[in-house]
């Protein structure tokens, strides 16, 4: 899936009641999160959303399975994000952070598409 966050459970009900979990518990208190992202057939092919990282920022995150990327998912997912974030939160772009490593480049490119700040993890872990 990818070697920065957690993947996708193979199985779709795992994945669909870890998600029910989540949205019961972290929705409850913050009234946001992550969000699944499927194609328009049900197909479940990642994750994106806000959560408030151990700093205190508003951080976006997203994972995307292998096959999905390089197709305009993840930016679509962000933008719909991010666009919640500032209609329904309240929270502009400019105080929603992303953690990437150096080495990821296309996160890297994504968040400066989406002109939200990024934070190297290098330079966080040496703080």
């Amino acid at each position: 899936m990818t070697e920065y966050i957690q993947g996708l459970f193979e199985d779709r009900d795992e994945e669909r009641e870890y998600m029910r979990s989540y949205y019961n518990t972290i929705y409850k208190f913050y009234g946001f999160g992550i969000w699944l992202i499927t194609l328009k057939d049900g197909t479940i092919i990642g994750r994106a959303g806000v959560e408030n990282n151990s700093d205190g920022e508003f951080e976006l995150g997203y994972m995307l399975a292998s096959k999905y990327w390089h197709q305009g998912y993840a930016l679509e997912a962000c933008e719909a994000v991010l666009n919640y974030m500032e209609e329904v939160q309240g929270l502009e772009r400019k105080e929603i952070i992303c953690r990437i490593y150096k080495e990821n480049t296309a996160s890297a490119r994504l968040a400066e598409k989406l002109n939200i700040q990024i934070r190297f993890l290098e330079e966080i872990l040496k703080e």
